[in-house]
């Protein structure tokens, strides 16, 4: 799907609209028209006109599947959980994708290369939550 074509679709759903990120114009945020929180982050690299990562952030979830939700659960953390060993596996690689000590800012991103996703735990000071993403 190309930039203009996930415009285009995102312009006839009646429930989401996008923003073009401010930082990096190759790249879309997909809201929830209702609440207004960022659901999608629609990734393209820059001269590319394939989508190549789509991330699902927590307050997507009134859109997904009860499988899909999981993904977005602190289940997919745990080793020992049956989700995690029957459904996704264990990652392939592991890395610290974002790390911010001043403000207590740490995101650790777990990759399933076998899947096409990745699952990030994202710490800021006493919060937690789970963002996975689609990836080419």
């Amino acid at each position: 799907m190309s930039h203009k074509e996930a415009k285009l679709a995102l312009q006839k759903d009646n429930r989401l609209f996008a923003k073009v990120d401010n930082y990096n114009p190759s790249r879309l945020y997909v809201y929830d028209k209702k609440d207004k929180r960022a659901i999608l982050y629609l990734i393209w690299d820059p001269g590319s006109e394939t989508l190549s990562q789509i991330t699902i952030f927590s307050d997507s979830r009134i859109f997904l599947t009860d499988n899909f939700k999981r993904l977005l659960s602190f289940e997919v953390l745990d080793d020992d959980s049956k989700f995690k060993k029957k459904f996704i596996g264990y990652h392939t690689k592991r890395y610290a994708s974002f790390d911010l000590p001043s403000i207590e800012a740490k995101d650790i991103t777990y990759l399933y290369e076998d899947l096409g996703i990745e699952i990030t735990h994202r710490k800021v000071k006493d919060e937690e939550m789970v963002v996975f993403g689609l990836k080419q």
